[in-house]
């Protein structure tokens, strides 16, 4: 008999420790298995599973309870190498969450250990020849069938036009019926390999230095348009040539379709791609291809960094300041952090490349932690774009409530007189920001969240944009009866319309999460306006990184306060690397290109510095500011926040915790709070958040995992620990 310590799927700190159940024969380490547990059939995964010469009975009556056997063995092979086993503990005591939250972040959504996640991938019928082709014994009118199967290799039964034929030659034995799962992926598409362009001599002494130093991380910040993407293709093609696999992240879904197309073009080899943007049973045959070992080469978002690659030579981070790199709930890893765990255990390198560094990668390169790289000048020797600034107070005094500034206007005109594209940045989606009863000025809001609900004109709901929740306008207010509504501030669709009505002629197309919500449309979306079939492409924050495109000579910035004026203390930082990536889009060919900024806070720093193109001067400015407030990155971060039903029971624990951590005297450490998130309640939970500031975390461990104790004591209350939250608002 044997007993295997089995994870359940439940992510909860009450339930992180392995229960054992009986099974007659051995289970590996990393299987994933059925099992009843408090009268339920869940999902399992084994951790452990030893031999032992006890009965059940005897067990039962040495240990007082009754064992429960096995129902189902799911897997056949345990899904996770030693590597990525290991890499789960780490994230689960570096980002205080439990074991079995972090085996289903590492793992695919088909293979997590979950049970909404058990079904199977969809197989097609199709037929292949059986054995070697003969077709001496086929009768002559079925022979066309049988030779048109063995020309296919693989036939699908639904690519047949009549199943003519197919019975007999499977009675023959000449033929047999197998399953195959076919490969969707939208980024499957045909290239033609190029030959690589001659480097600049900045690009070469990069590549050089990298190759030549022992270094682990390296900070390449190159300005845009200096050809970054042009050093991690040289740098893959060398450690694919050394038989090493390499990841190379992107920070948004919208760059995938170009970064792959340029690989492609120009890297002779398989590629796997892992984003959220494929569906779920897209995601596991690229996984399964890594996991087979038929690819040495990954591309994805965030979560491709958890790719099941052996013998990695080299992970990229494209525009590594991004905040999509980093997970905004348990376990809140950074993507950043896994790259350098994973590449020390591989004896791999690890670049992070960007215009615009976070202030944290850059402090570390000055300090010498990170070897820094630098690409200063534009690849094609062109000149960064002009950059002004539009005081829209000014505009406001002249009678312009327009959205577009007069200066903006005329720019666009006359791009669109010389055949020229322009790109438009509102980084806030939705037609209004909320919509108010004009007699009693109620806000319509998200019941579960408490924040106001976007108006969306083109399907005419409104929606929240932090739990998904939806609803249909409604005809009245539900308190005043009131049938007549102001819409308030301005989203994406909102601004479409306006640019309809000012450029009629003109072919613009919007960009954001609601118009693109799958890969295909997005690819077709970038292949029109890449081909000149869109003058105007407007959209939120996707269409600011990593796209490059030569006929772009101007981009707007609709409203550079969005995010400005935030209580978090990376606004600025965050407003800076905005303008800066999205104003690199312009002028990247042979024409001067040329930004504009629309703003009513134009003496803010990072906008002025944004138009000088000045990093440098942004950096020493904010470092200042940071070291004086004690923030990132002088010190390290730890967001607690409790949520309960009631609001006053999760100030009150929130408030002992406080006193519970300042009540240990421990070496600079702080905390700020209680104090209640932007948005208050999600999810019909309300949250209290406490900030801890501290340098060592070893002395801050302890006192978190005694919170997580206390925690799983009372039934009230619940805990979301964000260790280094990069949005502090939330």
């Amino acid at each position: 008999m044997f007993i295997a310590k089995v994870l359940i799927e439940y992510s909860t700190d009450n339930l992180n420790e392995p229960f054992d159940y009986l099974t007659p024969y051995r289970i590996d380490k990393g299987i994933r298995v059925r099992v009843t547990f408090n009268n339920r059939k869940i999902i399992g995964f084994v951790l452990d599973c030893k031999e032992v010469n006890i009965t059940p009975k005897e067990y039962e009556n040495t240990y007082g309870y009754k064992l429960h056997r096995i129902d189902e063995i799911i897997d056949k092979k345990p899904l996770l190498n030693d590597e990525l086993d290991e890499l789960a503990l780490f994230l689960a005591n570096e980002y205080f969450t439990p074991l079995i939250s972090a085996y289903q972040t590492i793992l695919p959504p088909k293979l997590k250990p979950t049970s909404s996640q058990i079904k199977g991938v969809r197989k097609l019928k199709a037929y292949q020849i059986k054995g070697n082709y003969n077709n001496d014994d086929v009768p002559e009118k079925i022979k066309d069938v049988y030779d048109f199967i063995y020309e296919n290799e693989i036939v699908l039964r639904k690519d047949l036009k009549s199943s003519r034929g197919i019975n007999k030659l499977i009675e023959l034995n000449k033929i047999e019926v197998i399953d195959v799962t076919i490969d969707k992926n939208p980024y499957n598409f045909p290239v033609t390999l190029k030959e690589d362009p001659k480097l600049s001599i900045e690009q070469e002494n990069v590549i050089n230095e990298f190759k030549n130093s022992n270094d682990t991380v390296y900070l390449l910040e190159g300005v845009t348009g200096s050809g970054k993407t042009e050093v991690y293709i040289n740098l893959t093609k060398y450690y694919l040539s050394l038989n090493k696999t390499v990841i190379i992240l992107v920070p948004e879904i919208s760059l995938t379709p170009l970064i792959i197309k340029r690989f492609k073009e120009r890297v002779n080899c398989e590629i796997a791609i892992l984003h959220s943007g494929l569906t779920d049973s897209e995601r596991y045959l690229e996984y399964a291809k890594i996991k087979e070992k038929k690819v040495n080469l990954v591309i994805g978002a965030r979560s491709a960094i958890f790719a099941p690659l052996e013998n990695i030579g080299l992970i990229i981070l494209d525009e590594e300041h991004s905040e999509s790199y980093k997970q905004d709930n348990q376990p809140s890893y950074h993507a950043k952090d896994i790259a350098i765990f994973r590449a020390k255990k591989w004896n791999a390198k690890v670049l992070l490349g960007s215009a615009t560094p976070s202030l944290e990668s850059k402090a570390r390169a000055v300090k010498n932690v990170y070897h820094q790289l630098h690409l200063k000048t534009r690849f094609n020797q062109s000149n960064l774009p002009n950059v002004e600034i539009v005081d829209m107070k000014n505009e406001y005094r002249q009678g312009n409530l327009s959205p577009i500034s007069l200066r903006l206007k005329e720019c666009i005109e006359e791009r669109l007189n010389k055949n020229e594209q322009v790109m438009l940045l509102l980084n806030r989606r939705g037609y209004s920001y909320y919509l108010e009863c004009k007699s009693c000025h109620y806000v319509f809001k998200c019941n579960d969240c408490d924040i106001s609900l976007k108006y969306h004109k083109k399907d005419q709901t409104l929606k929240c944009h932090f739990c998904g929740h939806q609803e249909k306008v409604p005809s009245k207010c539900p308190i005043c009866k009131n049938t007549k509504f102001s819409y308030y501030g301005m989203g994406t669709q909102k601004i479409e319309e306006k640019l309809n009505s000012l450029f009629p002629n003109a072919k613009i197309a919007r960009m954001d999460t609601d118009s693109i919500n799958n890969s295909i449309k997005l690819t077709n979306l970038l292949n029109k306006f890449a081909n000149k079939e869109i003058d105007i492409l407007l959209g939120t924050q996707m269409i600011v990184k990593g796209h490059d495109f030569e006929n772009v000579t101007l981009v707007g910035v609709v409203n550079a306060d969005i995010g400005l004026y935030s209580s978090d203390f990376r606004a600025q930082e965050r407003t800076f690397q905005l303008l800066t990536q999205v104003a690199g889009r312009s002028g990247r060919g042979n024409k001067k290109g040329m930004a504009i900024i629309q703003t009513t806070n134009p003496e803010s720093y990072a906008i002025t510095l944004t138009s000088n193109h000045d990093y440098e001067g942004f950096f020493v400015k904010e470092m200042g500011y940071r070291n004086i407030r004690k923030y990132p990155p002088y010190r390290f971060l730890i967001n607690l926040t409790f949520l309960s039903k009631n609001q006053d029971f999760s100030y009150s624990f929130a408030m002992k915790m406080k006193e519970l951590i300042e009540s240990k005297n421990l070496d600079d450490v702080v905390v700020l709070g209680p104090v209640q998130p932007y948005i208050k309640k999600i999810r019909n939970q309300y949250r209290m958040k406490l900030t801890i500031k501290y340098k060592n975390k070893e002395l801050i461990t302890p006192v978190i995992e005694e919170i997580r104790t206390l925690v799983r004591m009372n039934n009230k209350i619940n805990l979301l620990i964000i260790v280094e939250p990069l949005n502090n608002e939330e």
